[in-house]
């Protein structure tokens, strides 16, 4: 394993980013959905893609299961339907769900729709110096949250992680609610969280020189490196490229220790843009403009970015694979 950190700023040109410049009427954003749990999302090959010849993207953002809201997907709420799925027995002795969120953080909005899915209300503690009627109003994950039925609960005035889950930790015990953690339980059922991401491995190619993911909490990581090993996949490098926060290699170790899996992957740390700095990136597909997408603002977009500029040593002719999380960008307009 090698960590990394860079936070140089390098300017772009578009045609680097894949945004080759077209015509605006040309260009067609994907329009594919597909709402089965079990269902592979596709895997799209893209050619000429500066600074490389062609790159593979895993589109797990076209998990796109519910029809009330059908932008919202991708690995994330895979995972909590998972935990849903294998906690149902469980979950009856509870009053609801809870969690502690940042309030620009889509999890929000994925614990409570996929909560109500299973006929669960949500129960949100946020740390805001505001009044929650302000925090609605003001940041959209929390008021499209509030418009399906979860109640906002402001039990802090600063929002760091640590002060919200101990607040959240004794509000749920008082109310006999099930506590979603920062990164959707992984202790929990870890097998179940990972499996569904994993079994997504199984349609990606054979050989490959390199898989890039983008990482958030790191649990998807975990998940896609236990997927190349369950699969059996020739991949020569599984390249992690987290964007902000504290450094996931530990919580990423830990989930892959107790799946009893070698921790053999790199993993970079690029600090370029802020968390709260939003980077767009779209990717063209010439020969089927169908298949254009816009990447997620927050990490897959600063990701890419970090790939194009610092490159890690691949090669033009390298085979990779660009693991597409999910989008759910809707929240941050």
């Amino acid at each position: 394993m090698r960590v990394s950190y860079s936070g140089n700023t390098l300017a772009f040109q578009a045609i680097a980013e894949g945004s080759i410049p077209l015509p605006r009427s040309r260009i067609f954003m994907d329009k594919r959905i597909y709402r089965g749990h079990g269902v592979l999302t596709p895997v799209d090959v893209i050619e000429g893609l500066p600074p490389f010849g062609r790159v593979f993207f895993k589109r797990d953002d076209l998990y796109l299961p519910f029809k009330d809201i059908p932008q919202l997907g991708g690995g994330k709420v895979r995972q909590a339907f998972s935990l849903f799925s294998s906690l149902k027995e469980k979950l009856k002795q509870y009053n609801g769900i809870s969690s502690y969120v940042s309030v620009s953080s889509p999890q929000a909005m994925v614990v409570t729709r996929t909560a109500k899915e299973f006929g669960y209300k949500t129960h949100l503690v946020i740390g805001v110096n505001s009044p929650v009627e302000n925090v609605i109003q003001k940041h959209r994950p929390i008021r499209e949250c509030y418009k399906i039925g979860a109640e906002i609960h402001n039990l802090a005035k600063i929002g760091y992680n640590t002060v919200i889950k101990n607040k959240a930790e004794r509000f749920s015990k008082e109310n006999n609610l099930y506590l979603i953690n920062f990164g959707i339980n992984v202790d929990e059922n870890t097998e179940a969280l990972v499996g569904a991401v994993a079994d997504q491995v199984k349609n990606i190619p054979d050989k490959l020189d390199a898989i890039v993911v983008p990482v958030g909490s790191g649990i998807q990581f975990a998940s896609i490196i236990a997927g190349v090993k369950k699969y059996k996949k020739n991949v020569g490098r599984i390249i992690g490229i987290q964007i902000s926060g504290y450094d996931r290699t530990k919580d990423i170790n830990h989930i892959l220790d107790k799946l009893n899996i070698k921790p053999e992957y790199e993993f970079y740390i690029d600090k370029t843009y802020p968390y709260t700095k939003h980077i767009t990136a779209k990717i063209v597909n010439t020969k089927d403009y169908g298949k254009s997408f816009e990447m997620n603002v927050v990490y897959e977009s600063k990701a890419w970015k970090a790939l194009l500029r610092e490159r890690y040593n691949l090669k033009r002719t390298d085979n990779i694979l660009f693991w597409i999380v999910g989008n759910n960008n809707f929240l941050y307009k």
